[in-house]
């Protein structure tokens, strides 16, 4: 059974004048210098991905699938990208088994390779951990679009990812992974679609991931992509701003406080933390987390709030979740800052907690000697950021990643410059 019918001449289709002939340009460009310019050939399609080969000749193969004759026909080219580019309700062949699915969904049974499902055979269907590495790689991908996959080399990002998926299981079953997906990674679908869009009917805007203004020990593309695909805040900018590092900056509280106080956009705080074992009490080695959270508005000296249901703190290494609001017990308590103490306020910043104390991050004035995290509190979704034996933090780095407009950026570097001269 595969996952359409043949359609007949007078079956209407989703596509409108213009998008048709878009894909039909797009379709004479690939057949160009073939012989039999009335199908396309694998190494077609392949050529057309170059970030992305392997999973280029699946989607060959699901499209012939949709041909009586295998071949790849303009109407089959078409009918096929119909379940890719359209909205659901946007389609017109009520004969497709896939007519409910998703593109997350319909990109994870072509990266499976699975062209012979419908919906009933789908709910018994199970994803192995190696399968689920290879379909985050292949959707990771989408950052690298025109590139060779020798740039893309790096598959830490998707190990992250699905390992947080997973835990210690070998195997999900595939609705299950596909709703946990969607969870963690809240614009899978609007990318995945806008990514096949500009492939094939070359749309605007162009996937661009934002640019790091300076190196990082902390983030590369791939980890930067999860979060592209979990936040809206970071497909909306250009460029992320290195606002704080330890490695380059005074590591100290005060300075750290005074770097947010004064930007006046959103920011992304990353901490990294070393947990060391006894090597005579233990057969564990030394492991390293990341983990932060991302606040969504400027920062405010307490009393005053800052974020907003829009904030939400993560884990990053070695395994990757998203903990927003959404999710948790409805409480406010987004982002905290606190420079001057008064009552039961305390100097240091937090996310989420409540009455100032029970933070789920806690970076202490003595930054690294009693800072800590918790596995829950009322505003994020409860679960470790860590192992579930980590509370106190070791800290070993921490970086501060600015969101903001141009003039923001600029007014950093005179505050980084004077904190050099004194």
């Amino acid at each position: 059974m595969g996952c359409a019918q043949p359609r007949d001449k007078e079956t209407k289709v989703a596509f409108d004048t213009t998008e048709q002939q878009k894909l039909h340009h797009t379709f004479d460009q690939l057949v160009h210098g073939s012989s039999d310019k009335t199908q396309l050939s694998e190494q077609a399609i392949v050529s057309h991905f170059p970030e992305n080969p392997a999973f280029a000749s699946k989607l060959y193969r699901w499209m012939s699938q949709n041909s009586e004759t295998g071949q790849v026909t303009f109407e089959v080219f078409m009918a096929s990208l119909e379940l890719l580019l359209k909205e659901q309700l946007d389609y017109y062949l009520v004969q497709y088994h896939f007519r409910t699915f998703e593109k997350v969904e319909i990109m994870a049974l072509i990266s499976l390779d699975n062209r012979d499902i419908d919906r009933d055979l789908f709910e018994r269907l199970t994803i192995s951990y190696s399968q689920a590495l290879i379909f985050m790689k292949e959707v990771l991908s989408i950052f690298f679009q025109g590139k060779t996959t020798k740039e893309n080399l790096d598959d830490i990002a998707s190990k992250v990812l699905v390992t947080g998926l997973f835990g210690s299981t070998a195997s999900m079953d595939y609705i299950s992974f596909i709703a946990a997906l969607k969870t963690q990674l809240p614009f899978i679908n609007k990318v995945i679609k806008q990514y096949f869009s500009v492939k094939f009917m070359d749309t605007e805007p162009k996937i661009q991931l934002p640019k790091l203004s300076k190196g990082s020990e902390i983030l590369n593309d791939q980890l930067l992509g999860l979060f592209y695909l979990s936040h809206g805040a970071f497909q909306n900018v250009n460029q992320l701003t290195l606002l704080y590092s330890t490695s380059s900056s005074k590591t100290d509280f005060d300075t750290l406080s005074k770097t947010l106080l004064n930007y006046e956009s959103p920011t992304l705080i990353l901490i990294k933390h070393l947990e060391r074992f006894d090597q005579e009490e233990s057969a564990q080695s030394d492991s390293y987390y990341i983990f932060g959270g991302y606040c969504s508005t400027p920062w405010r000296n307490q009393p005053a709030n800052s974020g907003d249901s829009n904030s939400y703190v993560f884990s990053l290494l070695p395994r990757f979740r998203n903990f927003f609001t959404p999710f948790g017990e409805g409480g406010r308590s987004y982002a905290y800052l606190c420079t001057e103490p008064k009552g039961n306020a305390k100097k240091g910043l937090g996310f989420g907690g409540d009455n100032y104390k029970t933070f789920r991050i806690w970076l202490d004035e003595d930054l690294f000697g009693k800072s800590y995290v918790n596995a829950e509190d009322r505003t994020f979704e409860k679960g470790y950021l860590m192992d579930h034996y980590v509370k106190k933090l070791k800290i070993q780095h921490i970086e501060v990643w600015g969101l903001g407009a141009e003039h923001y950026i600029q007014s950093q570097d005179v505050l980084r410059q004077t904190e050099l001269a004194q």
